[in-house]
């Protein structure tokens, strides 16, 4: 007999129901409300490498299930050797798509520290550095948090031992950008009667105030300037010293600041040296930014928190580079204050140019540069000097800088022409010296196309 045979609709129900919550009790809580079809679609937990390992059974017998109890097993289960399985747990953490408040409250229970080895290990990755990315931003933002921030700094001056303690241990908390904040209340002419407090706590960041006070050197209050100099000895910043030493010899700096900064230096370095070492010095660490002969030190996400003085808000602002940008911007900065100990040094002045040319560049995103900054960028300057910039930076292998010295020669050209110069003659300088060509005409022979494009 053939046909079709139908389960009677109650049971059928009956069955669905049980299955449903079969099915509910097999999932992870905090992963509860994700869809039935994403749960069906799951990768199963992979087999343990070493399953007889007594460790090993305990922590999957404990059945890890939300994100700090599958962090912890991750953690302990790479400790063992069980790398496919530490990655499995750590794969259900990103697929939990936790909130911004949970992610910061695993940085708070296991420390930044245990997400930074997270995501410097190999054998964890992806998913140990997607983790690690998404637990650290998330903790940045909630212990970065502007506003409370301010709320501990002005907690300093609390008359309650206690209450200055826990002030001091938020701030410590908050990490670099905290101690940006004391910086910028330093440089408040409102709180200098708090200045001392704020100095102290400013203290206890060590290596993360070397930073923001060495920012705090570009504001023009020779009072605070000469502070930041005396602080910068006292938590012993060696890689201040170049800093420090360009403040030595700075033209535009008081006497008093200039003074603080050569005992400053000399503290650091034992060595006092002449305006003409000064400024070689400091073209010489410029030079090996420019050539990425220095690394530039960063967390193990590759990434360097860098501060500036904003003169218009009167602040320290901080921004998040590359390691590779920020060896730019350290070049940049470096040759521009070689080159204004020493203006008459013609090889101080390239570099300035070759360097600025190079961050602007790459700040550009290696896009032409607008007019208007390339007419500051090559203000006082000759075709000559420019095709002198375009030749070595094509020599040394510097071809984004080429590219802007290449434009600024055509800009200034045009200006030139447009004010009168005689066509002919700007032609001849432009592409011929005697019988040899000149740099702008062998750019267009030159091999790498961010050049000759």
């Amino acid at each position: 007999m053939t046909g079709h045979w139908f389960m009677p609709a109650k049971v059928f129900a009956v069955m669905l129901i049980g299955a449903a919550i079969a099915l509910q009790s097999t999932c992870v809580a905090w992963a509860a409300d994700a869809p039935q079809d994403d749960q069906a679609a799951k990768p199963q937990m992979p087999r343990a490498v070493n399953a007889a390992d007594p460790a090993v059974r305990a922590i999957l017998g404990s059945q890890p299930s939300s994100p700090a109890q599958c962090v912890q097993a991750a953690m302990s289960l790479n400790t063992l050797g069980e790398i496919q399985l530490a990655r499995w747990f750590l794969k259900q953490v990103i697929d939990a798509n936790l909130q911004p408040e949970q992610l910061a409250a695993l940085a708070q229970e296991f420390g930044s520290g245990t997400f930074l080895a997270m995501a410097s290990r190999a054998q964890l990755q992806p998913e140990g550095r997607q983790v690690a990315e998404a637990v650290l931003e998330a903790a940045n933002r909630r212990w970065r948090d502007p506003q409370l921030v301010h709320t501990l700094i002005g907690q300093l001056s609390d008359p309650a031992p206690q209450k200055r303690a826990e002030a001091v241990g938020g701030l410590l908390r908050a990490g670099p950008a905290a101690a940006g904040a004391l910086v910028d209340a330093l440089a408040d002419p409102a709180r200098s009667a708090d200045r001392p407090v704020l100095r102290g706590a400013l203290m206890h960041f060590g290596d993360d105030a070397v930073e923001p006070l060495v920012a705090l050197l570009d504001q023009s209050d020779p009072a605070l300037q000469t502070l930041a100099v005396r602080m910068l000895v006292m938590l012993k910043a060696d890689r201040a010293a170049p800093e420090l030493l360009a403040v030595c010899y700075d033209p535009a700096a008081e006497p008093q600041v200039q003074k603080a900064a050569l005992e400053a230096f000399r503290q650091l370095a034992r060595h006092t040296p002449t305006a003409v070492e000064a400024s070689g010095l400091l073209h010489q660490k410029a030079q090996q930014y420019f050539d990425g002969k220095v690394p530039v030190r960063g967390d193990v996400l590759g990434r360097v928190e860098l501060w500036r003085w904003n003169p218009a808000t009167k602040k320290c602002v901080m921004e998040t580079l590359a390691t590779e940008d920020a060896a730019r911007y350290f070049a940049a900065r470096l040759a521009r204050k070689a080159a204004a100990i020493s203006p008459g040094n013609q090889q101080a002045q390239l570099l300035r140019l070759a360097t600025m040319f190079e961050l602007a560049a790459y700040e550009n995103q290696l896009k032409p540069i607008p007019e208007r900054t390339l007419l500051e960028m090559a203000a006082g300057k000759s075709i000559g000097e420019l095709q002198a910039v375009l030749a070595w930076t094509m020599e040394t292998g510097h071809p984004a800088a080429a590219t802007v010295a290449a434009q600024a020669i055509g800009l200034v050209a045009g200006k030139a022409g447009a004010s009168g110069t005689a066509e002919a003659t700007l032609c001849q300088q432009l592409l011929h010296y005697g019988s040899q060509p000149t740099p702008l005409a062998m750019a267009l022979r030159y091999p790498d196309r961010l050049t000759s494009g």
